[in-house]
């Protein structure tokens, strides 16, 4: 099933994201349109150098759930933890309130 991408990339991306975009491009195998979960090899995050985490879905209800997080993000979050379940003030929940506008 073709996955659609509702967060489209800008025409130019900051440097610091060139190295997550090459990973993730890596990442892919043959046609795929993004890697499987076992292609992913989490300490290779961890070398990155901007702040990455890593979230998991459920569909229903739609929930994100933090499965990594860069050393420099674990004062904001917990892995294992829902976005949904975090104070209104941490800025994670841009990000949820974002999908909420796109439903």
């Amino acid at each position: 099933m073709p996955c659609q991408n509702p967060f489209r990339l800008p025409d130019r991306l900051d440097l610091n994201l060139q190295g997550i975009i090459s990973l993730w491009r890596r990442l892919k195998r043959v046609e795929n349109g993004m890697p499987f979960t076992d292609d992913l090899d989490l300490s290779s995050l961890s070398a990155l150098r901007v702040k990455p985490f890593l979230l998991s879905v459920t569909a229903t209800p739609e929930r994100f759930r933090f499965e990594f997080l860069s050393e420099c993000l674990r004062a904001a979050a917990v892995t294992g933890s829902f976005i949904d379940e975090m104070s209104p003030d941490n800025y994670f929940l841009l990000f949820a309130r974002s999908r909420q506008r796109h439903h």
